[in-house]
């Protein structure tokens, strides 16, 4: 954690969700093999499911609040009553299929790479980042294809990219087969939430906040 030494006082925060879960897997006395940041073996593949999928759900909130406190003393004295507002300013998620053979990987990767290379254009790349390619778009849509062997995926890889964010597709360790979406700006995102327009509160699709801050109550 990094927090920001003049008002108002923002926190960066860096999460690992592999660390956390091999952290979680040492903890529950499961054995497992990887090699950079990907599983090659677990000892109980459904449970470290489980595990995995917890992590998304947990209160980052209130977790985060807690450590801010420790971080920030003005939280305590001229600041109580004061929490940060937690924003996602860039975030990477990724999908791992782990095949029981490198020959099994071997035979279907090129034919994936083959397909997403020929078959996908400006208009599926958008909608892979749930954007709609119109007339009045500003922006680059880019895909570009790394038959270069790698020393960190040790395999060749696509990438389709839409301004800042984009969409991966690589091999790891001869292993693993890997989708993994990078966004840099949440804010080419909308969401649906309660805003407050002219002092009333109503529902509107808002472009997602990239930066966070620290919500001071009203008296």
């Amino acid at each position: 954690m990094r927090v920001q030494t003049w008002f108002p006082l923002q926190i960066q925060v860096y999460l690992n969700g592999h660390e956390w879960l091999a952290r979680k897997l040492a903890a529950n006395y499961m054995r497992y093999t990887n090699h950079d940041n990907v599983f090659l073996w677990i000892d109980d593949i459904a449970r470290a499911q489980r595990f995995a999928d917890r992590f998304a759900n947990l209160n980052w909130p209130a977790i985060l609040n807690k450590y801010a406190k420790r971080l920030v003393p003005q939280l305590h004295d001229i600041l109580h009553g004061c929490q940060h507002y937690w924003v996602s300013a860039q975030s990477e998620y990724s999908t791992d299929i782990l095949f029981k053979t490198r020959q099994d990987l071997c035979e279907l990767y090129p034919q994936l790479l083959s397909h997403s290379t020929l078959c996908f254009g400006a208009k599926e790349v958008m909608n892979f980042l749930g954007r709609k390619l119109h007339g009045k778009f500003e922006g680059e849509i880019v895909s570009d294809l790394s038959s270069l062997v790698c020393r960190r995926t040790g395999g060749s890889r696509i990438k389709h990219r839409v301004k800042q964010n984009w969409l991966k597709m690589y091999d790891k360790a001869g292993l693993v087969f890997r989708i993994e979406t990078v966004i840099n700006n949440p804010e080419e995102f909308r969401v649906r939430k309660q805003v407050l327009r002219k002092g009333k509160r109503c529902t509107q699709w808002v472009e997602m906040r990239k930066r966070g801050c620290l919500s001071i109550p009203l008296p």
